[in-house]
């Protein structure tokens, strides 16, 4: 796997045609195309894929419950109205070829590695940032999450939820979220990769 080729995966998902930025809302069709990508690619590394109820996914390589808590690397796929393509997705896909590099080099960690993909960190429809990881760690509390509504009927209108089976179900499990689901492996450090965006459309690390 090389950086270009997942990158190429994700470059068209949710980006607007007319303003050229990425419109990557929770709960939207797009957000459901980047969590299948994501599914897929943790199958295609035999990685151990958990979603947990807030609606994060974890892909583990050892196991957790078994070997303790590990060592979790990852970010987000979703963005901020008009967003860039940096912030979030390079998290998620510098993880995905850390272990491809860890691999290749024949190393074995002394720990469960997992590669995390963190659901509504941006809060685009709801108001609230870093609501994935909020709720996992009770920052955000399960009534104030279940409470949550668009925040404009714009951004109502930019982020229509899909009605096809896998995006009920996505719904389904949003609203029975809790800040912490019993026996979900979590990992006891996280490392992310993250860009600053800018104004320009750049960016720095």
């Amino acid at each position: 796997m090389t950086f270009d080729r997942l990158w190429d995966d994700l470059t068209p998902v949710g980006r607007d045609r007319s303003t050229g930025g990425y419109r990557r809302f929770a709960w939207t069709p797009a957000d459901g195309t980047l969590r299948e990508w994501f599914a897929g690619e943790a199958a295609a590394r035999g990685l151990d894929l958990v979603t947990d109820r807030a609606g994060n996914q974890w892909a583990w390589w050892g196991d957790p419950d078994r070997s303790g808590p590990g060592v979790v690397v990852g970010s987000h796929l979703d963005s901020v109205p008009d967003g860039g393509a940096f912030d979030g997705p390079l998290g998620v896909v510098s993880a995905l070829l850390t272990i491809d590099a860890l691999r290749a080099a024949g190393l074995q960690p002394a720990r469960p590695v997992g590669v995390v993909n963190f659901g509504d960190e941006e809060g685009a429809r709801f108001g609230i940032a870093c609501a994935g990881s909020r709720m996992v760690t009770g920052a955000l509390a399960r009534d104030r999450a279940l409470g949550l509504r668009e925040r404009t009927a714009r951004q109502a209108r930019c982020s229509q939820p899909a009605q096809g089976p896998a995006q009920q179900e996505q719904r389904q499990r949003a609203q029975r979220v809790t800040h912490r689901v019993p026996g979900q492996p979590l990992g006891e450090e996280h490392v992310e990769s993250a860009v600053r965006q800018l104004r320009d459309g750049g960016a720095d690390g």
